[in-house]
């Protein structure tokens, strides 16, 4: 790396670099942390020092510390002794540190009442090089490698003396001293280790009684004299469930906050601990929540009230001391800084120029929003383009520093980056994958990056922009060759209009086409530069509310014949699926249908469907079996203006299976189709996953066209009992029921009993 590519920011200056951690209340009610540098040296090193802020930085000590807790006059931490770490103990009034435990490695440690401390420790050091034998699950999630298995115990130290508290496996995970005794969270056997099933205990007297849980993970426990607050779920939701916050009285524990409590934004900038858990305050429990790319901080009341305190920035730790408030903040550009009621430390001020991104968001065609963020280099562009992209996918980007995408940035790429489906902070249904992991959130970020890649200089191939003011879309290209060689480019004469001197000006014959509302191509030859443009066509059709002249339904029949001789020209399935939904959510979407048949685009792209064309159906029905499809898909949205997407798929894939279940039974003397719902469910099932429409929306469109023939009950419970089986298809199961009805025997009192009954239960 150099300046001549970074700007000025060389490998040195991130030797510079100094952070903040593992903050706490200290003496006085001043903030305590760890204050970590950079010692240069080959290789460098971290070196972690504890100190306070009064306004000004105190160094309280000069060796490697971790962990640090205060409780008057003494300062507690671990330090490194060898290979292993072990608990010291520095009296504030004057003297050196005091070495209080001998073992073979200190875990973790809580201060208890009178003085007392209980600390998990190895009970005997691990043998380098040698095999190990594990019985469950063996990894840390901290980053810091394989659990300590079968050799973990709890020990209690009181008046320098230490004595065992508990042996068991699985040992102890978290522990915190209650006015009630000392809680413990582990597991009860290996497999619910295995499986991350949690139990709370308390440990009193010498007695381990069991409290609380077994059935998902807890963590991050706060003590108080109001009871025990604690984070945790069960798992309602697999590995994606939100986590809740408990408080835990009376042997009752009661629901008070859901979402993504602590803070999950990604950042390469940060070094030790953050504990983000509950806090007990006068006035309530305070916790951090990750909110739609910032990590804020609330205060609950008992009553589940939650007021958010923070709104700027992201909340990476937080204390309450008789001082106030005090607060680990960062954003996009600042790693994390102290701010409270002494004022603001930085300890990186003047080290880092960082770049603010750009926000956007893409709005997808099943209508959820994917929100994410572009930095751009210094320049007008085009500039190169890497799409960054988050693990977990249980985390988020945010307002939280990544130095590699500004390093990426200073070497003139522009970086996207955002939060697809699967990340957190924008509620428990969007943090869901269900079995679609890398499906649903590759589809959202490629979405999200065909939409930057429009918005932002950022392709030299790709050199446009687009505009969005509410609900209306601009897009702007740049002039290729001479502004009348631009527009004879375009598709559709509508599309080929230019403005300037405030008044709109387009090609011969323009304002014939938008006075009577009619599309016409500019050239027939343009709908082959782009294959997509006659799907197109009848999708501005639908949706504008514009017709078809005999002109236009000749150039896009040719062009379809074309496509039916040519399979290798078809479009890329991702784009014609998305110019299918687009159709479809037009309150015009039966008229643009019909429209997709008239030109031959329907055995293009639906070839399916295209065998319900002029197939007789008799009996009750008075329509062939396609224009009964398009009164179903009509009907649906006369009933139902604001169905979704998989409704509409459904109406219009209701009958699919009739071709290849078309029976004559010569009992009845006519044609019958049992079976065509089953049938139909799996050519839908099969026909749009081929198209690349969601999983989810699949699904449920399968499911619906499965269960369109199903008989509402007469008597009431019967009917109760049909909606409490059918409920996961509710409402769309029965607006798609009372559509087929209308479209099989015109408006008849029986089609609106089956949606007047939704009100029975």
């Amino acid at each position: 790396m150099t300046g001549q590519y970074y700007d000025g920011m060389e490998p040195e200056t991130l030797l510079k670099l100094r952070f903040l951690s593992d903050l706490t209340p200290g003496p006085e009610g001043l903030p305590l942390f760890l204050l970590t540098e950079i010692q240069e040296g080959d290789p460098p090193r971290y070196r972690s020092r504890i100190a306070l802020f009064d306004g000004a930085l105190r160094l309280l000590t000069q060796e490697e510390a971790r962990r640090p807790r205060y409780r008057a006059p003494f300062l507690y931490f671990l330090r490194r002794v060898g290979e292993r770490e072990e608990l010291f103990r520095l009296d504030l009034r004057g003297g050196e540190a005091e070495r209080l435990t001998e073992t073979a490695g200190v875990l973790d440690y809580a201060l208890g009442p009178g003085g007392g401390v209980a600390f998990l420790a190895l009970k005997e050091a691990p043998r380098p090089g040698g095999p190990r034998r594990f019985q469950g699950w063996p990894f840390k999630f901290d980053g810091r490698g394989l659990l300590p298995e079968g050799n973990v115990a709890l020990y209690a130290l009181e008046e320098g003396k230490v004595r065992l508290l508990l042996d068991r496996y699985p040992p102890p995970k978290e522990m915190v001293y209650a006015p009630e005794g000392l809680y413990l969270v582990m597991p009860e056997d290996a497999r619910a280790q295995a499986e991350g099933r949690d139990t709370l205990f308390l440990l009193r007297e010498g007695r381990l009684e069991k409290v609380y849980g077994g059935v998902g993970p807890i963590f991050a426990l706060e003590g108080s004299p109001e009871g025990l607050f604690f984070l945790g779920h069960a798992f309602e939701r697999g590995g994606g469930t939100e986590a809740r916050l408990y408080h835990l009285r009376g042997g009752e524990a009661r629901v008070l906050l859901e979402g993504s409590l602590q803070n999950s934004l990604n950042s390469d900038l940060r070094y030790g601990q953050h504990p983000q858990g509950p806090r007990w305050g006068e006035d309530g429990v305070y916790v951090v929540r990750t909110e739609a790319g910032r990590a804020r901080l609330y205060r609950v009341g008992l009553d589940g009230k939650a007021e958010a305190l923070t709104e700027e920035g992201s909340v990476l730790a937080f204390a309450l001391t008789e001082r106030g408030l005090f607060l680990l903040k960062e954003d996009f550009t600042h790693p994390a800084r102290l701010e409270g009621p002494l004022g603001t430390f930085d300890p990186n001020a003047g080290v880092l120029d960082l770049a603010e991104p750009l926000y956007t968001e893409w709005t997808s065609p099943e209508g959820h929003k994917v929100p994410g963020w572009v930095l751009l280099p210094e320049g007008e562009g085009p500039h190169p383009v890497i799409l960054y992209i988050h693990g977990g996918p249980h985390t988020a980007f945010g307002a939280a520093p990544m130095l590699e995408l500004q390093l990426f940035r200073r070497a003139g790429y522009a970086v996207a980056f955002s939060n697809p489906r699967g990340s957190t902070g924008y509620g428990q249904d969007f943090a869901l994958l269900e079995g679609e992991w890398g499906e649903r959130d590759e589809r959202d970020l490629m979405g999200f990056l065909d939409h930057v890649l429009a918005h932002f200089p950022l392709d030299p191939k790709r050199g446009h922009y687009r505009l969005v003011v509410g609900e209306r879309t601009l897009d702007f290209t740049p002039l290729e060759g001479r502004l009348e060689e631009d527009l004879l480019r375009r598709d559709y004469r509508v599309n080929a209009l230019l403005w300037k001197g405030g008044a709109v000006f387009g090609l011969k014959g323009v304002e014939e086409d938008l006075r009577r509302r009619l599309l016409v191509p500019v050239r027939e030859e343009n709908l082959y530069q782009d294959h997509l443009r006659s799907l197109r066509g009848v999708r501005l059709a639908a949706t504008l509310g514009f017709g078809l002249p005999q002109r236009t339904r000749e150039a896009l029949g040719r062009h379809a014949r074309f496509l039916q001789a040519h399979p290798e020209a078809l479009p890329a399935r991702e784009r014609v699926k998305e110019e299918l939904a687009r159709l479809l959510l037009s309150p015009r979407a039966a008229f643009g249908l019909r429209l997709l048949e008239r030109v031959g685009l329907l055995g293009v792209y639906l070839p399916e469907l295209a065998l319900l064309v002029g197939l007789h159906q008799g009996g009750v029905h008075h329509l062939p079996a396609w224009d009964h499809t398009l009164s179903a898909v009509f009907h649906l949205l006369w009933l139902w203006p604001e169905a979704p997407l998989e409704a509409r798929l459904a109406a219009l894939f209701h009958d699919v299976g009739k071709p290849l279940t078309r029976r004559f039974d010569p009992e009845v003397g006519r044609f019958r189709f049992l079976g065509h719902a089953e049938v139909g469910a799996e050519i839908a099932r099969a026909s749009l996953f081929w198209l690349r429409f969601p999983k989810e929306v699949v699904e449920r469109a399968a499911g619906l066209v499965r269960r369109h023939m199903d008989r509402l009950p007469e008597e009431r419970k019967a009917l109760r009992r049909f909606f409490l089986r059918r409920q996961d298809l509710l409402p769309d199961l029965v607006y798609l029921m009372a559509a087929d009805r209308l479209a099989t025997r015109g408006v008849e009192r029986e089609a609106w009993e089956v949606v007047d009954r939704k009100s029975v239960v």
